[in-house]
Order: structure tokens, then C-alpha cells, then sequence
């Protein structure tokens, strides 16, 4: 199992994105989109875009803003390089990315990649090995 330190920004369904800024969350601007799932980064990486590697939670619920300990399950590969972590709370029945429902994930795909968002398209998935070596690579 590989856990993550993950900082939560944008709670599922929420209309704002904010920004964790020296201790606190500030609102940085509004969503042109409800995100279907908790978005975030993971703590201590940095992608290629010089900024942490985006993260995906699902839960059930939204999240608040802030920190959660979180396990990787799959990725979303983009044909951008801005590849999309997938990632659950320890304690959930999700081990790997194929435990997500069909239409579930399909949601994601659709969100963080489609062409109404300005998204890059989609490359592949990756499984939970592939990921946990991507996020390897990118820790600092």
C-alpha cells in the first residue's frame, strides 16, 4: 500500500478553488465546472509543471480543505504530461483503480480530460504500480 500526504483544494462539488498559502486556504477563484471528486496535490512532489502532482480522492462526500492521508490506487495518463493521481482514504474498500465502477470512473476521465474544460486528452490508465513509481520519481 502506498500512502500519500495529500492537501485537499477543491472539495467535491465545490464552486471555488483555493490555494494552501503559508498555513491557510484562500480562495483563488471560481470553478466554470462542479468537480465530481476531492481534488488536490500530493505534498512534497514536484511535476514536471514545477508545481505538486495533482490528486483525486474519492470519498463519498466532499472534503474539507486541508490534509488527509491517502492511498494511491491508479492514474489517469494525459496526453499533456498533467497525469492525474488517483487516490482514496486508507480506510476505503478501493484497492486498485479497477475497483471503481465503470461509471465512476468514466465521470473522471471525462472531467479532467475532456475538451469543454480546455482538459488534455487521455493517454492511458495506469495501475497502482505505475503510479506508485510515478509519484517516486516526482517526490522531492
Amino acid at each position: 500500500m502506498a500512502m500519500i500526504d495529500v492537501i485537499i483544494e477543491i472539495p467535491k462539488n465545490s464552486k471555488y478553488k483555493y490555494r494552501h498559502e503559508e498555513g491557510t486556504f484562500k480562495k483563488i477563484r471560481r470553478l466554470k465546472f462542479l468537480p465530481p471528486e476531492n481534488y488536490g496535490c500530493i505534498e512534497n512532489t514536484n511535476a514536471p509543471d514545477n508545481a505538486p502532482l495533482d490528486v483525486i480522492v474519492l470519498t463519498n462526500k466532499p472534503l474539507k480543505q486541508g490534509y488527509i492521508k491517502a492511498r494511491i490506487v491508479g492514474a489517469i495518463m494525459r496526453e499533456d504530461k498533467d497525469d492525474k493521481i488517483i487516490a482514496v482514504p486508507i480506510k476505503s474498500k478501493i484497492k486498485t483503480i479497477h475497483d471503481i465502477s465503470t461509471k465512476r470512473l468514466d465521470i473522471i476521465i471525462k472531467t479532467w480530460t475532456g475538451h469543454h474544460i480546455g482538459q488534455a486528452p487521455l493517454k492511458r490508465i495506469a495501475d497502482v504500480k505505475e503510479t506508485i513509481k510515478i509519484v517516486e520519481k516526482y517526490k522531492n
